[in-house]
């Protein structure tokens, strides 16, 4: 984590940052404070924490964020005057500790959303050409969490599906037409929070995509740009050796259920590393589409990816092998003895997982930590992407929105 800043004192050396960056504090202790379950104990050693966040609301480095006036003055009291919980909530008159607590934990909350912390959502980019009508490939890269993307250069790999990664055959692949077999998208990102109430915004900023000998694209492609909730999460330690399988329940929230609505990615994480350090993540890997796997099991071998990583953001040598099963629909059995088909349940089995030539990603022998997050498509934007021209597309993205919206939905909102 980088050294804090020095605080602001409205010097002009201070106030040239526009907006305040999660480096200038802890965001460990940030998102800790905001899920913390007993805030008045966090708070007794979260002094110089408050007073950061004073620091950086009031000078404007929050901006758009905007608090409610009994919060402000409880942010003055804890931040500003230097005041315990009780002597806080006296001083702003909150008629309890616990209150007071709680409003220093909202606090905490709202700003994690500012920075893109705790959003619970990832971005998933494809692109597409066509031919005589018909799509000729789709190339995608791997999920990459938004508080990964908070104004940050993206440059990522985007790569058609190969017969290494479980997805068929390579008489089962796309025609490739005029699409090399990877692309390099380079790319900006900037996260906007609050535009409305508990909704943000991720401007994209498509620059160049090339292929891998740095030369740009003859022909117009479509760059599709698509919002992912994370609905479940499931975490155990292994030896890299070690071949126990795992059952990962999936909720298939769609109307009607869809099994092309989920995406599911593996990260490797350091033993010693708790969920909170995002920035030491070991790799990742997205899993193939679910409908492909099949129920009787298919073993893979899947590229580990570092999104922090030079130039393509992907390293070859290390890969990460697993045999994966997907069973649905889900049938359970009646206190009658009929069985009953659940539609909106799968069953996705995880075994045989190891690490190949680990590198930088781990040390052989070592104990490492298997997290499995499932996602859910919940919204799209997609644009044209001209050679040599620069294009953006704006991704709202609503906090609460957990499934994609049914056409009657979006009717009623019309």
């Amino acid at each position: 984590m980088a050294a804090r800043t020095a605080p602001l004192d409205g010097s002009a050396s201070a106030v040239k940052r526009p907006n305040w960056q999660p480096e200038a504090t802890d965001a460990t202790r940030l998102e800790r404070l905001s899920r913390s379950q007993d805030p008045v104990v966090h708070l007794e050693h979260s002094a110089d924490l408050v007073r950061v966040l004073c620091e950086a609301y009031f000078s404007g480095r929050l901006a758009p964020l905007r608090f409610h006036r009994a919060d402000e003055e409880l942010l003055l009291a804890m931040g500003a005057k230097a005041l315990d919980v009780a002597g806080a909530a006296q001083d702003a008159c909150i008629s309890t500790v616990n209150l007071a607590a709680l409003g220093i934990k909202r606090i905490a909350l709202e700003t994690c959303r500012r920075v893109g912390l705790g959003t619970g959502k990832a971005l998933l980019i494809e692109t597409s050409q066509k031919e005589a009508g018909e799509v000729a490939a789709i190339l995608r890269n791997c999920l990459v969490h938004i508080d990964e993307l908070v104004d940050a250069e993206l440059c990522t790999q985007l790569s058609a599906p190969s017969s290494e990664d479980g997805r068929g055959n390579e008489d089962d692949q796309p025609h490739l037409g005029s699409l090399p077999e990877s692309l390099c998208l380079r790319a900006s990102a900037v996260w906007r929070y609050p535009v409305e109430v508990e909704v943000g915004e991720l401007l994209l900023h498509w620059k160049s995509i090339s292929g891998q000998s740095g030369t740009q694209l003859a022909d117009a492609c479509r760059i599709s740009a698509q919002c992912l909730h994370q609905w479940h999460r499931q975490e155990w330690m292994q030896a890299e050796s070690l071949t126990e399988p795992q059952d990962v329940d999936v909720r298939l929230v769609g109307t009607p259920p869809c099994p092309s609505d989920v995406e599911v990615q593996v990260r490797l994480w350091d033993s010693a590393m708790t969920g909170f350090g995002r920035s030491f993540c070991q790799g990742s890997a997205r899993l193939p589409p679910l409908r492909e796997i099949g129920a009787s099991g298919r073993q893979m071998r899947l590229p580990l990816r570092d999104l922090h990583a030079e130039a393509v953001a992907l390293d070859c040598c290390a890969c990460l092998e697993l045999t994966a099963a997907w069973h649905f629909p889900i049938f359970t059995t009646r206190a009658d003895g009929t069985e009953v088909e659940q539609r909106g349940r799968g069953l996705l089995k995880v075994s045989e997982l190891r690490v190949l030539n680990p590198g930088s990603h781990g040390n052989r022998g070592q104990e490492i930590k298997v997290e499995i997050l499932v996602f859910h498509r919940v919204n799209e934007v997609s644009t044209i992407l001209q050679p040599g021209v620069a294009s953006c597309v704006l991704l709202p993205v609503k906090l609460k929105q957990n499934r994609p919206e049914t056409k009657k939905s979006k009717e009623n909102k019309n």
